[in-house]
């Protein structure tokens, strides 16, 4: 059976296709996966995770998401297709 990579994080720039390329490579199945919520979801999920922020994890602000988002790059076609 052949083994399935899950990446999990927003990986930036071409760090997307890389990683899933050396995936493919190893022999691992690997499909892009994006869902793309709006900016305001993001900040209602993190505003709610701050409030109950699990062990182990940190607090982001507001303005950090923002700028997080700005410098966001969402798979292309692509990506999305696996090429």
């Amino acid at each position: 059976m052949m083994p399935t990579l899950y990446l999990l994080c927003g990986l930036p720039g071409a760090g997307k296709t890389t990683r899933a390329t050396e995936a493919r490579e190893l022999g691992a199945r690997c499909e892009v996966v994006f869902v793309d919520a709006p900016l305001a979801t993001l900040h209602e999920r993190v505003a709610q995770r701050n409030v109950h922020l699990p062990p182990g994890t940190f607090h982001i602000a507001p303005e950090e998401l923002d700028e997080w988002a700005a410098l966001f790059e969402p798979p292309t076609a692509e990506e999305l297709a696996g090429e």
